[in-house]
């Protein structure tokens, strides 16, 4: 298993200076355009970067909205954006962290939690948590995404992903672990073949849509959820085991961002 921050989506409030900074080595360098939601936009579309400045929207309590993935660490882009604002200084709407695995996605199997979150099932993926939710899991075949996609052939690939946003946003450099509790409602069990076989029966059927989890009996509901806090995954566990540094997990590039003077 390897776990790491996927979709990352920021906010920031940017002072006079910031702003003048931004669009003199950022903004004109990277041949901005114009987008419906912002007078200026930029984008390195192959890694994944895209940056809104000024929202049309004059209710909008921030200047500038960024966003990034797991594969954008070392984009040219990204790292002219940090040196201006860094990283502590961003304000967190949305972070995605993926649990990925090189196991099939059929054998894998979502546990429902105590706490009410509708699933919407797909045959090759899953949510649990409604849109608005402030913790929603979004499980899915990775392999086959990125074929349909991408068109690329990967390895045998899940991906089990949580997706937490903030309201209100909350300061990057401010970040604690607590704030992604959350995830401890989400457990995951990643072979249902090792299970007994009558849990193994019902999640089968749950998992091929044939069986809403309002129809399963409550002491069955109980002993998945027992077996699952005993034998499967759960994903505050995972993830404070591999998280550390919280700036780092969100951005690790494999050299030194540029930095800025604002003297």
């Amino acid at each position: 298993m390897n776990v790491l921050s996927d979709t990352k989506r920021l906010k920031a409030r940017m002072n006079d200076l910031q702003a003048k900074l931004l669009f003199d080595r950022v903004i004109k360098p990277y041949k901005q355009t114009t987008d419906h939601n912002y007078y200026y936009k930029v984008e390195d579309k192959r890694n994944g970067v895209f940056l809104g400045h000024l929202p049309r929207a004059t209710y909008m309590n921030f200047t500038t909205s960024l966003s990034f993935h797991s594969y954008s660490d070392d984009s040219p882009l990204l790292k002219a954006i940090f040196a201006v604002v860094p990283l502590e200084q961003w304000f967190a709407s949305e972070i995605h962290i993926a649990f990925d695995f090189d196991q099939p996605y059929n054998q894998f199997h979502a546990v429902r939690p105590a706490k009410r979150a509708d699933p919407e099932w797909r045959p090759s993926s899953l949510y649990l948590g409604g849109a608005s939710s402030s913790t929603r899991l979004y499980m899915y075949d990775k392999q086959l995404q990125m074929m349909e996609k991408r068109h690329v052939q990967s390895d045998t690939w899940t991906r089990v992903e949580l997706r937490c946003s903030f309201s209100p946003m909350k300061r990057i450099s401010a970040l604690t672990v607590e704030d992604f509790a959350a995830a401890d409602q989400y457990m995951v069990f990643p072979d249902i073949s090792l299970l007994p076989e009558r849990i193994k029966c019902i999640v089968e059927q749950l998992n091929q849509n044939v069986l809403e989890w309002s129809e399963v009996h409550w002491k069955m509901k109980k002993k998945i959820r027992e077996y699952a806090t005993d034998q499967g995954l759960n994903l505050r566990s995972a993830l404070l085991s591999n998280m550390g540094d919280i700036g780092a997990f969100i951005y690790s590039p494999s050299t030194e961002p540029l930095v800025i003077s604002m003297s």
